[in-house]
Protein backbone atom coordinates (compact mmCIF):
# COMPACT_ATOMS: atom_id res chain seq x y z
CA UNK A 1 0.00 0.00 0.00
CA UNK A 2 1.65 2.99 -1.07
CA UNK A 3 2.24 5.88 1.47
CA UNK A 4 0.25 9.56 1.53
CA UNK A 5 2.50 11.33 3.89
CA UNK A 6 5.82 12.66 4.60
CA UNK A 7 7.31 12.14 7.75
CA UNK A 8 5.15 13.47 10.88
CA UNK A 9 2.32 14.20 8.86
CA UNK A 10 0.95 10.36 9.31
CA UNK A 11 1.83 11.15 13.45
CA UNK A 12 -0.37 14.02 13.57
CA UNK A 13 -2.89 12.55 10.82
CA UNK A 14 -3.35 9.75 13.14
CA UNK A 15 -4.13 12.21 16.51
CA UNK A 16 -6.55 13.75 14.52
CA UNK A 17 -8.62 10.66 13.30
CA UNK A 18 -8.71 9.62 16.97
CA UNK A 19 -9.80 12.82 18.14
CA UNK A 20 -12.31 12.35 15.00
CA UNK A 21 -13.38 8.73 16.01
CA UNK A 22 -13.53 9.99 19.84
CA UNK A 23 -15.71 12.70 19.56
CA UNK A 24 -18.10 9.99 17.49
CA UNK A 25 -18.56 7.96 20.27
CA UNK A 26 -15.97 5.13 17.88
CA UNK A 27 -13.53 4.30 21.29
CA UNK A 28 -13.87 1.13 21.23
CA UNK A 29 -12.86 1.06 17.16
CA UNK A 30 -9.80 2.69 17.71
CA UNK A 31 -6.49 0.68 17.06
CA UNK A 32 -3.69 0.85 15.02
CA UNK A 33 -5.09 -1.70 11.93
CA UNK A 34 -8.72 0.57 12.48
CA UNK A 35 -6.32 3.81 11.80
CA UNK A 36 -4.24 2.29 9.01
CA UNK A 37 -7.32 1.32 7.08
CA UNK A 38 -9.19 4.60 7.49
CA UNK A 39 -5.78 6.79 6.62
CA UNK A 40 -4.90 3.94 4.00
CA UNK A 41 -1.57 3.47 5.04
CA UNK A 42 0.14 0.06 5.66
CA UNK A 43 -0.29 -1.65 9.03
CA UNK A 44 2.98 -1.11 10.07
CA UNK A 45 3.40 2.50 9.50
CA UNK A 46 1.20 3.55 13.11
CA UNK A 47 4.24 1.63 14.76
CA UNK A 48 6.84 4.64 13.30
CA UNK A 49 5.04 6.84 15.67
CA UNK A 50 3.91 5.26 18.31
CA UNK A 51 4.54 2.16 20.28
CA UNK A 52 1.15 1.34 21.73
CA UNK A 53 -2.63 2.77 21.80
CA UNK A 54 -2.11 3.84 25.33
CA UNK A 55 0.40 5.92 24.20
CA UNK A 56 -1.55 7.30 21.20
CA UNK A 57 -4.22 8.47 23.83
CA UNK A 58 -1.73 9.72 25.91
CA UNK A 59 -0.54 12.47 23.22
CA UNK A 60 -4.16 13.34 22.86
CA UNK A 61 -4.58 13.63 25.96
CA UNK A 62 -1.49 16.08 26.26
CA UNK A 63 -2.17 18.67 23.38
CA UNK A 64 -5.94 18.67 24.87
CA UNK A 65 -4.44 19.66 28.61
CA UNK A 66 -2.28 22.06 26.68
CA UNK A 67 -4.72 23.95 25.12
CA UNK A 68 -6.71 23.62 28.31
CA UNK A 69 -4.03 25.10 30.53
CA UNK A 70 -3.44 28.12 28.06
CA UNK A 71 -6.75 28.89 28.33
CA UNK A 72 -6.94 28.97 32.01
CA UNK A 73 -3.97 31.18 32.07
CA UNK A 74 -5.30 33.45 29.93
CA UNK A 75 -8.25 34.26 31.83
CA UNK A 76 -5.59 34.28 35.46
CA UNK A 77 -3.87 37.28 33.60
CA UNK A 78 -6.89 39.33 33.35
CA UNK A 79 -7.83 42.40 35.90
CA UNK A 80 -10.91 41.04 37.94
CA UNK A 81 -12.48 43.72 40.96
CA UNK A 82 -11.96 40.54 43.22
CA UNK A 83 -10.68 37.29 43.67
CA UNK A 84 -14.14 36.07 43.67
CA UNK A 85 -14.72 37.65 40.25
CA UNK A 86 -11.31 35.49 38.95
CA UNK A 87 -12.56 31.99 40.69
CA UNK A 88 -16.18 32.57 38.77
CA UNK A 89 -14.38 33.06 35.69
CA UNK A 90 -11.29 30.44 35.90
CA UNK A 91 -14.36 28.31 36.76
CA UNK A 92 -16.61 29.21 33.30
CA UNK A 93 -13.34 28.43 31.30
CA UNK A 94 -13.05 25.56 32.61
CA UNK A 95 -16.25 23.88 31.49
CA UNK A 96 -16.77 25.74 28.55
CA UNK A 97 -13.47 23.91 27.43
CA UNK A 98 -15.05 20.81 28.15
CA UNK A 99 -18.56 21.73 26.23
CA UNK A 100 -15.99 22.77 23.25
CA UNK A 101 -14.03 19.92 23.51
CA UNK A 102 -15.79 16.71 25.12
CA UNK A 103 -13.98 14.33 23.86
CA UNK A 104 -10.36 15.92 24.64
CA UNK A 105 -11.87 16.45 28.53
CA UNK A 106 -13.43 12.66 28.63
CA UNK A 107 -9.50 11.65 27.35
CA UNK A 108 -7.59 14.34 29.14
CA UNK A 109 -8.96 13.10 32.40
CA UNK A 110 -8.95 9.69 32.09
CA UNK A 111 -7.16 8.07 35.23
CA UNK A 112 -4.83 5.80 32.52
CA UNK A 113 -2.81 8.90 31.75
CA UNK A 114 -3.02 12.07 34.25
CA UNK A 115 -2.67 9.95 37.10
CA UNK A 116 0.22 8.12 35.66
CA UNK A 117 3.97 8.04 36.25
CA UNK A 118 4.19 6.64 32.63
CA UNK A 119 3.33 9.86 31.28
CA UNK A 120 4.60 12.54 33.29
CA UNK A 121 3.69 15.39 30.34
CA UNK A 122 0.19 14.81 31.24
CA UNK A 123 0.47 14.26 34.80
CA UNK A 124 2.50 17.66 35.14
CA UNK A 125 -0.26 20.05 32.88
CA UNK A 126 -3.02 18.22 34.86
CA UNK A 127 -1.20 19.43 38.16
CA UNK A 128 -0.94 22.53 36.12
CA UNK A 129 -4.71 23.43 35.68
CA UNK A 130 -5.31 22.74 39.59
CA UNK A 131 -2.63 25.02 40.51
CA UNK A 132 -4.07 27.13 38.33
CA UNK A 133 -7.64 27.40 40.43
CA UNK A 134 -5.76 26.84 43.91
CA UNK A 135 -3.56 29.87 43.27
CA UNK A 136 -6.69 31.84 42.89
CA UNK A 137 -8.35 30.30 46.06
CA UNK A 138 -5.14 31.32 48.35
CA UNK A 139 -5.72 34.93 47.07
CA UNK A 140 -9.78 34.51 48.12
CA UNK A 141 -8.53 32.90 51.08
CA UNK A 142 -6.45 35.83 51.93
CA UNK A 143 -9.65 38.42 51.58
CA UNK A 144 -11.80 35.96 53.88
CA UNK A 145 -9.64 34.67 56.81
CA UNK A 146 -13.00 32.16 57.35
CA UNK A 147 -11.98 30.25 53.79
CA UNK A 148 -9.35 27.49 54.00
CA UNK A 149 -7.15 27.75 50.88
CA UNK A 150 -6.99 23.99 50.35
CA UNK A 151 -10.21 23.50 51.18
CA UNK A 152 -11.92 25.77 48.82
CA UNK A 153 -9.70 24.51 45.76
CA UNK A 154 -10.76 21.35 46.25
CA UNK A 155 -14.46 22.25 46.58
CA UNK A 156 -14.05 24.36 43.66
CA UNK A 157 -12.53 21.59 41.33
CA UNK A 158 -14.93 19.50 42.26
CA UNK A 159 -18.00 21.34 41.33
CA UNK A 160 -16.39 22.62 38.23
CA UNK A 161 -15.30 19.65 36.93
CA UNK A 162 -18.47 17.60 37.80
CA UNK A 163 -20.39 20.17 35.99
CA UNK A 164 -18.44 19.55 33.31
CA UNK A 165 -18.47 16.10 33.45
CA UNK A 166 -22.76 16.06 34.04
CA UNK A 167 -22.63 18.20 30.59
CA UNK A 168 -21.06 16.77 28.45
CA UNK A 169 -22.63 13.62 29.50
CA UNK A 170 -25.96 14.84 28.56
CA UNK A 171 -27.39 14.98 32.15
CA UNK A 172 -28.18 18.46 32.33
CA UNK A 173 -29.60 18.52 28.81
CA UNK A 174 -33.11 19.45 29.93
CA UNK A 175 -31.95 23.10 31.13
CA UNK A 176 -32.28 25.22 28.34
CA UNK A 177 -29.38 27.80 27.60
CA UNK A 178 -27.22 25.60 29.63
CA UNK A 179 -24.03 27.73 28.73
CA UNK A 180 -25.40 30.99 30.68
CA UNK A 181 -26.03 27.96 33.35
CA UNK A 182 -22.79 27.16 33.55
CA UNK A 183 -22.31 30.81 33.80
CA UNK A 184 -24.50 31.52 36.81
CA UNK A 185 -23.33 28.22 38.19
CA UNK A 186 -19.89 29.37 38.67
CA UNK A 187 -20.80 32.88 39.97
CA UNK A 188 -22.75 31.07 42.64
CA UNK A 189 -19.56 28.79 43.95
CA UNK A 190 -17.92 32.20 43.98
CA UNK A 191 -20.92 33.76 46.71
CA UNK A 192 -21.30 36.50 43.16
CA UNK A 193 -24.69 37.19 42.15
CA UNK A 194 -26.09 36.14 39.34
CA UNK A 195 -27.64 38.65 37.61
CA UNK A 196 -28.68 39.02 33.68
CA UNK A 197 -25.46 41.05 33.01
CA UNK A 198 -23.20 38.01 34.73
CA UNK A 199 -24.40 35.62 32.14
Amino acid sequence: MPEQYHHGQLRQAMLQETLNMLARDEAHLIGFRELARRLEVSRAAPYRHFQSIDELFAVVAEEGFTTFVESLEKVQQHSYESSREALASLGQCYVHFALDHPAHYRLMFDQRFYHSDDYPKVKALAKRAFSILRDKAVVMARDDETVDEVELASVAWACVHGLAQLVIDGQLSHIPQVRQFVNRSCRRLAGLPTDHSAQ
